[in-house]
């Protein structure tokens, strides 16, 4: 015999005796609703996110099961809820006040702000709060989110000063959106926020996006090069704090020692401590490169020397010999 069938004939035959086809009552404590009851919870499916309450049939009694296997906890806002899309607005007078929020992101890992019109100008400020409760939050604090307009990506801000979509990994418990600047004309914000984790890359300087690193001529897409302009015996890299991502020397008719100090100018020649001490051959080009990290941080400043004659027994005894050609990126 089916044993299938016998299963399933005895669950039809419960759900009959119990209310289900013809919308009978009798439906113990905890049930569903039918899908032709107007008055239950989880009418046409029964998604079980929420307890429901009174009513019978199929999809009340599936409903339930499904609540009693899962538990009680409250399911995060599916993308096509409109819970999860606000939309904020200000027409005149908007100067010092919230646009949108504050919003509790709790059951979300991430959130896109679409700045849909500026007006006549404006500036919208991004501040989160870790408060219990949101609408009573006082304590606010900027917050930085990413722009990702491909034809116009600017990095990381904590405001907004004209049209674009800016995204956030969360990290408060509250997020809302102020104006903080105004001119004339509507401003209007629409936020979307996400139940999976954040799609967000924070970088540690660069400029890095969803996809990778952005083509961009900005003077902040990239570290500069610092480089001699003709063949010297030292070069500051930079003359305060400092981190240092690559270092190249090329060399002339005379081996020597790369000296690379902790200083913001070159020490005199004589006794020495460097930081780093690394033998390069004559009419050579070498190159120090830290990337992708973690790269060498001086606290004072970063300057580099070149030493003769080359040798280890020589790292701390430097002569300084014009006849190398540096270049550097630094931080």
């Amino acid at each position: 015999m089916n044993t299938r069938a016998i299963i399933g004939a005895a669950a039809l035959g419960l759900l009959a005796a119990c209310g289900g086809a013809g919308g009978q009552t009798g439906v113990p404590t905890g049930g569903g609703v039918s899908v032709n009851s107007t008055g239950g919870q989880n009418e046409s499916g029964g998604t079980g996110i929420s307890q429901p309450t009174g009513g019978g049939g199929l999809s009340g009694w599936l409903s339930g099961i499904y609540k009693a296997v899962t538990g009680d906890a409250t399911a995060p806002t599916t993308n096509s809820s409109a819970a999860n899309q606000q939309v904020g607005q200000c027409i005149s007078a908007c100067n010092a006040t919230t646009l949108l929020g504050p919003i509790d992101t709790t059951g979300f890992g991430s959130f896109s702000l679409h700045t849909t019109s500026i007006g006549g100008g404006g500036t919208i400020t991004f501040q989160g709060s870790n408060d219990q409760t949101c609408s009573a939050a006082t304590n606010w604090n900027t917050i930085e989110g990413m722009f990702v307009n491909p034809a116009t990506f600017s990095g990381f801000a904590s405001s907004s000063t004209g049209v674009g979509i800016v995204t956030f990994p969360k990290t408060t418990h509250c997020v809302r959106f102020q104006v903080t600047a105004y001119t004339s004309g509507t401003l209007q914000v629409e936020l979307y926020l996400f139940t999976g984790s954040s799609p967000v890359i924070i970088p540690l300087g660069g400029q890095i996006g969803l996809n990778g690193i952005f083509p961009n001529s900005g003077s902040t897409s990239g570290i500069a090069a610092i480089a001699s302009t003709a063949a010297e015996g030292s070069h500051i890299l930079k003359a305060s704090a400092g981190t240092l991502y690559s270092l190249g020397v090329t060399t002339g008719a005379s081996a020597g020692n790369i000296l690379i100090h902790n200083t913001t100018s070159a020490p005199g020649d004589g006794a020495v401590t460097p930081r780093e001490c690394i033998v390069v051959p004559a009419n050579t080009t070498t190159s120090i490169n830290f990337n992708p990290g973690p790269t060498e941080y001086f606290s004072i400043g970063i300057t580099v020397v070149f030493s003769t004659p080359a040798g280890a027994a020589n790292c701390n005894t430097q002569t300084t010999s014009a006849t190398a050609w540096f270049s550097g990126k630094i931080f």
